[in-house]
């Protein structure tokens, strides 16, 4: 993250609509259908994903916070914005997710298994890999 003033006021506007695309998120899931809890879950990845860019410093060096908010999810949005788009078109759900989800879901699980093992290495090295 840059120090500067522009990057500050541009960081700051970036946070708070994270901040409100998670809170909207968070309100998408507790509905309980299934298009908005595909919305929902679309706009927690999206405000989670300027997250892991700012605090990076955190993030790098947390088990957990890496699983929770680290990168790699932005492999999720492309699937769920079909199939947000599919189902406002009537289209059959539970296997239409499964099909377009499960891909996603093993790289980026992969992806997590990966960093957690060799943790010391990202830190060390996470400008090269990254």
């Amino acid at each position: 993250m840059n120090s500067a003033f522009p990057d500050l006021i541009y960081n700051g506007i970036l946070l708070c609509i994270s901040i409100q695309l998670i809170i909207i998120g968070i309100i998408k899931i507790s509905a309980r259908t299934q298009k908005t809890l595909l919305l929902g879950l679309l706009c927690l990845i999206i405000g989670i994903i300027p997250f892991n860019n700012f605090f990076w410093g955190y993030v790098k060096e947390s088990t957990f916070l890496t699983i929770l908010i680290g990168g790699g999810k932005n492999i999720f949005l492309a699937p769920l914005i079909y199939l947000y788009l599919a189902l406002i078109r009537k289209a059959n759900g539970p296997r239409l997710i499964i099909r377009h989800l499960s891909i996603p879901i093993l790289i980026h699980s992969t992806y997590l298994i990966i960093k957690i093992i060799f943790k010391e290495f990202y830190i060390e090295n996470y400008m090269l890999v990254a």
